[in-house]
């Protein structure tokens, strides 16, 4: 199967299971910050920031490991893959349930000395629940992307959908923040149970199994891959909740905080979009060794480009948007913070192609030290903008990431880990002055009228730079196909 039909075919799974899934799941969450208004949603806010830093840790990379391994080994080496499988599993459990119980035994010392209130501690509690089962689905998760079940990923994706958006509103009409809470975490137990069935008729498919005797032979990934990778991702969840934690001390912290949050759903919904063709692509890529140049292309282009066409289209109306959260979310600051975030979106996206590239390769330690350079920025451009609150958050993570790309770009090219001609050519050259041009006006335009003028040059920019007719052609007749299905 050539290339494009390939991620045609995975992009189909992927994109109905978003569509029927993430898209409800994002439902739930603008309908729970308008229940629970800007305060109320930005404790909750935090609470979910402060397991998603134990949950990083918890997870040890392993995710990306069963991944990586599943992608390699399902054909050549089943007898290691079993082993491989096995060891995450077990290591995966004892983290998980040892990571929870911290969070649980340190819920009074966090609420009080961090989050400004001992009345956060018993949601603490609670979200130690949480921690434990979503660690586990990283895992599994992992494990079936890695062997291109995208279809079982998809039926997950729809059960964890439907129960947030049946649990997760209703609990809060019913029970404020408590009931937001405790639905998070009945969630996280059903798609656990999801996950669950789904990898072992994944297994079978394959005839793997669960090695639990062999993993001890294995444990050296956990140096060689796990680490550098859980390093690197266990950055994110400490600086986001360091970043969140500087700005509820403000006055009226809590309602800052619950803007930007608001104002991040919008950029979560749209790289779950584009991690419906990162999960497609990640396997194909490692399965692809270098052989292939039309993968290389789609991995590093492909989801860049579809995320400057979806932000072009939502910034214009950002402001606008503030309709469907209530009269505690300030328009202009909301508009200011979805530009900052959309933007940074579109920065984050071109990483994620750079590190598919270096998941490829194994230069996880590479990532390790790009993520701590965008861990340093990021604290450093949030303390220089607090002033400015929410707004000042969401620059600080765009500037984070311009770092962060920059270093990588600079380090690789070092490395020689690219074609360079892929990465630095007239036609890339001149969408990123574009992007920058239409950050700008963005920020400054305070009418709808000269927003969408600069999104409309963007895009037209973008359309014949990359000939995006004849690419979507060919992806539309991928996903049409059913026989690559």
């Amino acid at each position: 199967m050539g290339g494009i039909a390939r991620v045609g075919s995975a992009l189909g799974y992927n994109i109905a299971g978003l569509c029927a899934s993430k898209g409800a799941v994002f439902i739930a969450q603008v309908l729970a910050s308008r229940i629970l208004g800007a305060t109320l949603y930005g404790q909750a806010s935090i609470v979910v920031n402060t397991t998603a830093v134990f949950a990083t840790m918890a997870a040890l990379g392993l995710g990306v490991l069963t991944t990586r391994f599943a992608a390699e080994l399902r054909d050549s080496d089943k007898d290691r893959l079993n082993r491989i499988l096995g060891m995450s599993a077990a290591v995966g459990l004892v983290s998980s349930v040892s990571f929870a119980g911290v969070l649980f035994a340190a819920a009074d010392a966090i609420a009080q000395s961090q989050l400004g209130s001992s009345s956060m501690a018993p949601y603490l509690r609670v979200a130690a629940v949480t921690l434990a089962f979503s660690t586990y689905n990283g895992i599994q998760r992992g494990t079936l992307v890695g062997l291109e079940r995208f279809r079982q990923v998809m039926t997950v994706d729809i059960v964890s959908g439907m129960a947030n958006i049946i649990f997760c509103p209703v609990a809060a009409i019913l029970w404020g923040v408590d009931g937001y809470i405790v639905a998070l975490a009945v969630v996280a137990v059903v798609t656990n149970l999801a996950y669950w069935v789904s990898v072992r008729r994944g297994l079978r498919r394959f005839s793997l199994r669960f090695d639990l005797k062999g993993a001890k032979s294995e444990l050296r990934l956990l140096g060689s891959f796990a680490l550098p990778t859980m390093l690197a991702g266990v950055l994110v969840g400490p600086v986001n909740w360091v970043c969140g934690v500087l700005l509820i001390n403000l006055p009226a912290g809590y309602a800052e905080y619950g803007l930007y949050s608001a104002a991040f759903q919008w950029r979560t919904m749209v790289t779950t979009v584009l991690g419906a063709f990162g999960n497609a692509m990640l396997p194909i890529l490692i399965a692809a060794k270098d052989s292939d140049e039309s993968i290389e292309r789609l991995s590093m282009l492909t989801e860049w480009i579809v995320a400057i066409v979806i932000s072009a289209l939502i910034v214009p109306f950002s402001g606008v948007l503030t309709v469907l959260y209530g009269e505690t979310y300030d328009a202009k600051s909301f508009s200011d913070c979805m530009t900052a975030l959309m933007a940074s979106c579109v920065v984050g996206s071109y990483l994620n192609g750079v590190n598919r590239k270096v998941i490829q390769r194994q230069k996880m330690w590479t990532a390790f030290v790009g993520n701590l350079i965008w861990a340093i920025a990021t604290i450093f451009c949030t303390v220089a903008f607090l002033s400015l609150g929410a707004v000042g958050l969401a620059c600080a993570v765009l500037a984070g990431y311009a770092i962060m790309l920059t270093f990588m770009l600079a380090v690789l090219y070092y490395q020689g880990a690219f074609d360079m001609g892929m990465l630095f050519n007239v036609r890339v050259g001149s969408v990123w002055v574009l992007l920058v041009a239409w950050m700008a006006l963005s920020f400054l335009a305070d009418s709808v009228a000269l927003k969408l003028l600069a999104s409309s040059v963007l895009l037209i920019g973008v359309v014949k730079a990359f000939d995006l007719v004849r690419l979507a052609r060919k992806l539309l007749s991928a996903i049409l196909d059913r026989r690559t299905l």
